[in-house]
């Protein structure tokens, strides 16, 4: 019965994350109303400094200010949602293309193990950070993403200002019109 409870409530986070990626897709359709918050919104990469989150690679803490110098693009995302899985090698092209201006960080949403798995499937070339399941809304939040959704993408410029929220799956297009103007 367990394992069947297990599959039922994958399939119901797969299907949501297909959803909302056919919605933020849709022509002239909208996402409604941000939900209120308790958190704002942050300035500036330094405005995260309290929290920190473990990498991937070794689940030492890290903070996002670390990468302030270059243009930050912080994604939010899950193995299991396949717009997210869809967008990553855009970004692992673009971080490739642009190393020297960009900086990529992704936030996963799953367990260590399964998100280094798809990391390393995806061929992911930038960090990955887990998320902290306790201050999970917290973060959501304090990057622009009061809607709890995957994927989301904040964006910083290299002085670390927080420019812009993106809800939903990018395209390569979308991803050059948000990012290349800031190097």
């Amino acid at each position: 019965l367990i394992p069947l409870l297990v599959i039922v409530v994958l399939l119901a986070a797969f299907a949501g994350g297909y959803v909302v990626s056919l919605f933020v897709k849709s022509p002239g359709q909208q996402f409604p109303p941000p939900v209120g918050s308790a958190h704002e919104t942050v300035d500036t990469l330094a405005g995260l400094d309290d929290l920190t989150l473990p990498s991937l690679d070794d689940l030492q803490p890290r903070r996002l200010s670390e990468w302030q110098g270059k243009v930050v693009v912080v994604n939010f995302w899950a193995t299991w949602c396949p717009p997210c899985v869809k967008e990553i090698p855009l970004f692992v092209d673009f971080q490739q293309q642009h190393a020297d201006a960009v900086q990529f960080i992704g936030i996963g949403l799953d367990d260590a193990t399964a998100l280094a798995g798809m990391a390393e499937k995806l061929g992911m070339n930038y960090p990955t950070l887990v998320l902290d399941q306790s201050r999970g809304n917290e973060i959501f939040e304090r990057l622009g993403n009061n809607r709890q959704v995957v994927p989301y993408t904040a964006v910083f410029d290299s002085q670390g200002h927080f420019r812009e929220g993106h809800f939903g799956e990018m395209d390569a297009d979308e991803l050059q019109q948000k990012i290349t103007p800031l190097f």
